[in-house]
């Protein structure tokens, strides 16, 4: 690896169950992004973002089923609104943060290209050894060796009468209790963040087949409304970045239709293939409102299932603090910001 501070780490978190304690890895996560935004020297464009992978290895995962959704949500949850709090305190609301379930993706997340040497991978003194296999199986794929940065291991003494998945959404009144052949969902997804990115994961989880994924196309009278306009991503980035973030989180085993849509409705309203629905609680009505439209087209009804928002200044999930959450509009500001200093 390069003398230079690298731009982007790794995490490896393994839990026996879904259920499991996440105290350890919270603590991790927040230790690796206070490592990358070290207050050295000027921090980078956003245009080319510090980033953060957490690999999440469980074996619940390889079966992926659809009744461990909560837990799923709530793993997800947890690690996000982690990342997204440490990143706030440093006022680097653009970090760019992903989870990967290991067992669950299709693929070996170990065995990206990291040829420029600016990625490491961050953890307890135990990691080490498994990180030892990944170099091996690395070396054999010809890919360079990943170095390993060790973190002291966090006093836990006060987190014995915490709930074990601190950061958990509470339970939505229906619990999936299946996987759905085909599954809708939409949304602007400007500036992807770690809310967008668990209403993505957790709508992949619900998908046997086929995951029909709306991206708004804002027209003037909407794109009007939006705070930092200036600073919105055009509909091809947008969309882009969906389709490589859903490619990062679960690859080959479905088809991924993401599409422009001009309404809150998109292709919704017509499909009488799609089962469910996912979105956030702000877009739970909406969501709703599509079955008035399917019945008037003569079409089934949709499973609903809602996620919930992630505040930018706390480690939980705070579904009332909707004007904190990780937004894409506190990204803009943000850029605003940079702009006019």
């Amino acid at each position: 690896m390069s003398n230079s501070r690298p731009k982007s780490f790794l995490l490896p978190i393994a839990l026996d169950s879904l259920s499991s304690p996440l105290h350890r890895a919270i603590a991790l996560v927040h230790e690796a992004v206070a490592l990358l935004l070290l207050p050295c020297g000027p921090r980078p464009h956003p245009s080319n973002c510090l980033g953060l992978k957490i690999i999440v290895a469980c074996p619940e995962l390889a079966a992926g089923a659809a009744d461990r959704w909560h837990e799923m949500q709530s793993v997800l949850a947890a690690l996000y609104a982690a990342a997204g709090k440490a990143a706030h305190e440093r006022d680097y609301p653009v970090l760019d943060v992903d989870v990967i379930f290991e067992e669950w993706c299709g693929y070996d997340p170990w065995l990206g290209d990291t040829e420029d040497g600016g990625v490491a991978v961050v953890g307890y003194a135990e990691d080490q050894a498994a990180l030892a296999l990944v170099n091996t199986r690395r070396a054999k794929d010809r890919l360079s060796h990943l170095h390993f940065i060790p973190v002291p291991e966090p006093d836990t003494s006060a987190d014995s009468s915490s709930p074990a998945t601190e950061g958990a959404p509470p339970a939505s009144p229906t619990q999936p209790g299946h996987a759905y052949e085909n599954v809708a969902m939409g949304g602007t997804f400007d500036h992807l963040h770690g809310g967008h990115k668990i209403l993505l994961t957790a709508a992949v989880w619900l998908t046997r087949q086929r995951l029909v994924c709306g991206v708004m196309d804002l027209d003037p009278p909407r794109l009007a409304k939006k705070k930092g306009a200036k600073y919105i991503e055009s509909l091809d980035t947008r969309i882009d970045a969906v389709k490589r973030f859903l490619n990062l989180i679960r690859r080959e085993q479905l088809q991924y239709d993401i599409v422009p849509i001009a309404d809150e409705y998109g292709p919704t309203r017509t499909d009488p293939n799609i089962q469910a629905i996912i979105g956030s609680l702000e877009t739970k009505r909406g969501c709703e409102a599509v079955n008035t439209l399917r019945a008037e087209n003569g079409l089934c009804a949709l499973d609903v299932f809602t996620i919930d928002v992630i505040s930018s200044s706390s480690a939980k999930v705070q579904p009332s603090a909707m004007e904190d959450k990780i937004s894409s509009t506190a990204i803009r500001q943000y850029l605003e910001r940079l702009d006019a200093s």
